[in-house]
């Protein structure tokens, strides 16, 4: 959906998609349909992507629970603390390929599961912190049918999203 909306702004986008499936659909459908590869962000410096003056992404959840990877497909175990590193390790790639002063937003979640909270936006935000300048963030409140529904939106718990604001403060070289 980002690309596409991308395109229709003017802007010209460029996206990595791990899953088969939902890489096809995109290339099919998009303009520009060199700039989406199909791979893993852990990967990102692998592709052929310039210099950025925004980034808008949603990494792949994982809850403090589970023990398969997301960020490979759930190929491999892994587990949470695992994964925000490699959360850390996209982001600073993420960073080499910004201009300075630019933003990168990261759209992510808190969620419950079998009664216990995985702090996932906040541990992002925390991991993601270490590599740019954190701004702040823009909290998305989703329509639910049933207002007082516990499994929220999603079925994550929660009716709402944020939207992580980040800058890059100086030359990524």
């Amino acid at each position: 959906t980002t690309l596409f909306i991308a395109e229709e702004m003017g802007r010209i986008p460029y996206g990595i998609e791990l899953d088969e499936e939902r890489f096809s659909f995109v290339k099919e459908n998009l303009h520009n349909k060199d700039n989406v590869f199909h791979g893993n962000s852990l990967n990102l410096t692998d592709y052929n992507i310039p210099e950025c003056d925004f980034s808008i992404s949603s990494p792949i959840f994982m809850n403090k629970l589970e023990t398969k990877n997301p960020l490979n497909g759930y190929k491999s175990s892994g587990d949470y603390e695992q994964y925000l590193n490699d959360i850390g390790k996209i982001y600073k790639n993420v960073k080499r390929i910004m201009k300075p002063n630019s933003y990168v937003v990261i759209e992510v979640a808190n969620f419950k599961n079998k009664g216990r909270v995985t702090t996932l936006a906040w541990d992002i935000a925390l991991e993601v912190s270490k590599i740019m300048h954190f701004e702040g963030e823009i909290v998305i409140n989703w329509e639910t049918p049933e207002k007082d529904s516990e499994d929220g939106a999603f079925g994550g718990g929660y009716d709402h999203h944020y939207c992580l604001v980040f800058r890059t403060t100086q030359s990524s070289v």
